[in-house]
This record gives C-alpha cells, structure tokens and sequence, in this order.
C-alpha cells in the first residue's frame, strides 16, 4: 500500500503486514502508529513528524517499524518540544539522514541503524539498551552535527553506538555522551 499523497496528515496509522510506503514529502502533524507492518520512506522523500513549538508529534510502536528505501536521500525529521519522550520503542533502519529536534528526544526500541547523516539540536537519543549504527563501512557518508544534544543509554549494561564509515575525517562536531 502507497501513501501517495503530498501534503499534512494529523494521525497515520500503519497496522498492514504487507507495510506502507510513503511516495511524497509529506508532514504528520500528531502521530505515527506503528502497530503492524513497515512504515518505508521512499528515495527522495522527507518524511517530518511534528513541527517545532509544538507538544505533539509522537510516534507509538506496539509493533510496526520503520525504514526507508535503498537509495540514501530519504529523510526523517522529527520535530517538537513534548515535554517526555513521546517516541519510544523505536525500531529504526534508514538509508538516508535522519534529524531530530526535540527536547525529551527518542528511545530506541530495537537496534538501528542510520546510513547517511544524523542531526541533533537540542535532543537526546535514548539507546534503551540497544545497539545504533550511524553511517556505513563502505562509504565515506558519516556526519553527526550535534547542538546541545546528548546520547545516552537508559539500560548501560547494554547497547552500543558506533560510528562507520572509510571517511579519512568523518564530521563529528558537538556529540556529547552520558
């Protein structure tokens, strides 16, 4: 099934084990239910949940995940000042960049993975006790840009982050980790 639209959507709702994909920028005002199947972001499209100044912008996982397609220009840009983690169990595998830009951050549910670039301003990004692979061992794409952002892990006694990639000098500016 393809969201083929452009445009705002106030809730979407992924509970089709077949998944669905997204063909089109697209913005979800409030929340993304991953309940069954993949939510798949196609190459070349910029999926934003939430928007900055505002509380909402959730993703719920009871059982779905994300990713995006194999081309490494999708994006996923999660925005908004929710006042606790309202993005948590987060089962993530992007091709492309992801951006985040919320004060309580995410939690990852499950290990993921980010091939291209990862943004923080003003975010943490909560392990959970899981593993988070940023960039990839073949390719020289590894960036992290952090502002006032930390990575932390709420279960120490397990997961990893790890940075790859061929790059003679990735660009890490600003990470902090707790």
């Amino acid at each position: 099934q393809t969201l083929a639209g452009t445009g705002t959507y106030a809730n979407v709702q992924v509970n089709n084990p077949g998944g669905v994909r997204l063909g089109n920028n697209s913005t979800i005002t409030d929340t993304l239910f991953l309940t069954n199947g993949t939510f798949s972001i196609y190459t070349g499209v910029t999926c934003t949940i939430g928007s900055t100044g505002t509380s909402k912008g959730n993703i719920i996982t009871t059982g779905g995940t994300m990713n995006s397609s194999t081309g490494t220009t999708s994006n996923l840009q999660i925005l908004g000042n929710a006042s606790a983690p309202q993005i948590t169990n987060l089962k993530l595998t992007l091709n492309g960049s992801l951006t985040v830009d919320r004060a309580n951050g995410i939690r990852l549910g499950a290990a993921g993975s980010i091939a291209k670039a990862m943004t923080l301003t003003n975010s943490v990004v909560d392990l959970g006790g899981n593993n988070l692979y940023v960039g990839k061992t073949t390719t020289a794409d590894l960036n992290i840009i952090c502002t006032g952002c930390l990575i932390t892990n709420s279960i120490p006694t397990a997961g990893t982050f790890s940075l790859l990639g061929n790059a003679s000098a990735p660009v890490v500016s600003g990470l902090r980790m707790d």
